[in-house]
Formats: C-alpha cells, sequence, structure tokens
C-alpha cells in the first residue's frame, strides 16, 4: 500500500470476484485508494462460484462470521506438510480459542506473548512469518473483533480444535468413534 501512495506510480487491477473488497482489511483498500469498475459477462455468476467452491463460500465472505467447517483431511495433510514450529503455533492458537469458549480467536498481541512463553517465535516478525504460512493454506483466518481489531481464528469446530490442541490428528479417529461405529 505504500507503494501503491507514491506519486507517479500507478497500479492497474483486476479482480475476477464478487467478494473482492471483503479480501484486503479496510485500512488497506483505502490505502490503496481502489476506483472499481464492475464489467458483467451477463453469465450466471452461481456457475463459476459453485465450480470454484461446491462445497461452501470463502471465509472471507461470510458477513456474520459462522463457522465454516474445512475438510479435516486436507487439514491433516498440510500440518504435515508445515514445520513443527507451525504445528506447535496451531496447537497453542487452539488451546487458547478452546480456553475462551471456541468461538473467539487471539489477538496478535496475546499470540505474541504466548508463543514467547513456549519459545515457537520470539519475535513479532517471525510470528507474522509463521501466521502467513498457516493462512496462504488457509488454516488460519482473520476475524474482526468486537473491539475494532482483528484476531487469529482457527474455523473449526469443537472437536477438531480439541485434537488440535492435543497435538493429535484433525482427521484420526479415536478409539471410542472406531467402537461405536463397530457396534
Amino acid at each position: 500500500a505504500g507503494l501503491a501512495a507514491t506519486p507517479g506510480i500507478r497500479f492497474a487491477v483486476s479482480v475476477d470476484s464478487l467478494w473482492a473488497p471483503l479480501m484486503l482489511p479496510s485500512d488497506t483498500l483505502a490505502k490503496f485508494n481502489f476506483s472499481r469498475e464492475e464489467v458483467h459477462t451477463f453469465a450466471p455468476y452461481q456457475v463459476e462460484t459453485a465450480a470454484r467452491r461446491p462445497n461452501s463460500r470463502p471465509a472471507y465472505s461470510d458477513p456474520v462470521n459462522r463457522m465454516q467447517q474445512s475438510s479435516k483431511a486436507s487439514l491433516g495433510l498440510v500440518l504435515k506438510s508445515l514445520t513443527v514450529r507451525h504445528r506447535e503455533l496451531v496447537q497453542a492458537i487452539a488451546e487458547e480459542q478452546l480456553e475462551n469458549g471456541g468461538k473467539t480467536g487471539l489477538t496478535f498481541v496475546k499470540l505474541l506473548e504466548v508463543t514467547t512463553d513456549r519459545m515457537i517465535a520470539s519475535t513479532a516478525s517471525k510470528l507474522r512469518s509463521l501466521l502467513n504460512e498457516l493462512k496462504d493454506h488457509e488454516v488460519i483466518v482473520w476475524k474482526n473483533a468486537q473491539d475494532g481489531g482483528t484476531v487469529v481464528h482457527l474455523n473449526y469446530s469443537t472437536r477438531v480444535l480439541e485434537r488440535l490442541a492435543d497435538g493429535e490428528e484433525p482427521d484420526a479417529e479415536s478409539d471410542d468413534e472406531n467402537n461405536e461405529a463397530a457396534e
């Protein structure tokens, strides 16, 4: 956004998404000072969105921030591909989120305190780097808090959060589930 504010520098941006205005925080949108032009193809948008996201809308498009379930299997695969620090960070976020009832996330300052105590990330830049990777893989989302700030949030069911907090794979079945299935 700083580069966009430099005199003599202009950007041309094209976005093919109904949810484009919701993809960036409002302060970032203001810094870019976008001029929006809608160009209609007059083709039904439902066909395109159904092909891109057959089960649900993207997390950032939900105006009431209702919980959306992500695939536990894909979460397990993503976590396996990330570093130990990423998995420790997800575990820490899940534990803290469960302590607050599972509905609210953590502020960046609170998360930095937690990660410093656990020796996951000792500086804001290291934490931001880890969070960016998790956001890129859609493991975490940034949500608007009631106080106007933003919080880091794991957008999963309480059951998945409990498994993550315990350091277990989110898609693994417990012995109780196996016994119930056998009966």
